[in-house]
């Protein structure tokens, strides 16, 4: 009888927006028991994160609702405001970096701590940058192989806060955790080649580009709808600010023959700041529930 290895997933995202996530524990859940350590999110992403769960009931999800977990939610709150403080200080310290950039990272930290004893797991992957600082430490305590899924290149990536020391701290967690990893993945070549030239990584560590994909039937074929514009199509999870839409609005004025058809979850109070073309259509978001 084969005995399945564990594998730990880290994610400071909730199951429905991280597609990456999702594809790689559905793919390996036959060989191995699978745990993911994740966030309930109360918007768009609920409903389609509860629809995962239930189709892949082998795969044990251990969900962090910030709601429920009011205290520590605060708390960790406080533990990020505190690093903030620190981080002019400290700016070259693996924890301080970690929890001044994400107030999810050491909530995460605490629950990896907590996993029962009796699951040794044969290796954790850390599916954002926020889950990095808690599967180097669990990989380190417990001599775990550690994995990286590079899904952005962070550092250049739309700052929000601590604008002086926050790409800085992308930096540092990037270099640290990539001298500890054994494998990293990464979403596009371009974003391989990037952090090559910027992080050092061990010599044996396997490296591989896993480009996002979507299978033919995961989608509802869409109906024919036949003009004489040209449509073009642009769809994520969200549609939202300092993702290339600003210049795809501006570009719909003055192309009357095209049709911008953008899919995703609207982010109301950025869209109504901007004056839109009649030729900008938009569209729910897409989910993945339809098979063949």
């Amino acid at each position: 009888m084969h005995i399945k290895s564990h594998i730990v997933f880290l994610t400071t995202s909730s199951l429905a927006s991280n597609p990456r996530l999702v594809k790689e524990f559905e793919f390996l859940k036959k060989d191995f028991n699978c745990y993911v350590l994740c966030f309930k999110h109360h918007d768009w992403s609920l409903e389609l994160s509860e629809a995962i769960k239930n189709r892949n009931s082998e795969v044990h999800f251990i969900e962090i609702d910030r709601k429920r977990k009011v205290l520590q939610t605060i708390f960790c709150k406080v533990i990020h405001k505190s690093a903030i403080i620190l981080n002019p200080f400290f700016s070259k310290n693996f924890k301080i970096s970690a929890f001044a950039s994400n107030d999810k990272a050491s909530q995460l930290w605490l629950h990896i701590k907590s996993l029962p004893k009796q699951i040794k797991a044969a290796r954790v992957i850390a599916h954002n940058l926020g889950a990095f600082y808690a599967a180097v430490t669990y990989s380190e305590k417990n001599d775990v192989a550690l994995q990286l899924d590079v899904e952005d290149y962070y550092p250049g990536e739309a700052l929000y806060f601590n604008k002086t020391y926050e790409t800085q701290n992308r930096m540092h967690i990037m270099g640290y955790s990539f001298l500890k990893a054994d494998a990293i993945t990464y979403a596009s070549k371009g974003i391989q080649l990037e952090c090559e030239k910027h992080f050092k990584s061990q010599g044996h560590a396997k490296q591989v580009t896993l480009i996002n994909a979507f299978n033919a039937t995961d989608f509802r074929e869409p109906k024919a709808n036949v003009s004489e514009k040209i449509k073009c199509v642009w769809f994520s999870q969200n549609i939202g600010p300092n993702r290339g839409l600003e210049q795809v609005f501006e570009s719909a004025k003055d192309h009357a023959a095209l049709e911008f058809h953008i899919i995703g979850n609207p982010n109301t109070v950025y869209l109504d700041t901007i004056d839109l073309s009649t030729t900008i259509k938009f569209h729910g978001i897409m989910t993945q529930t339809h098979r063949a």
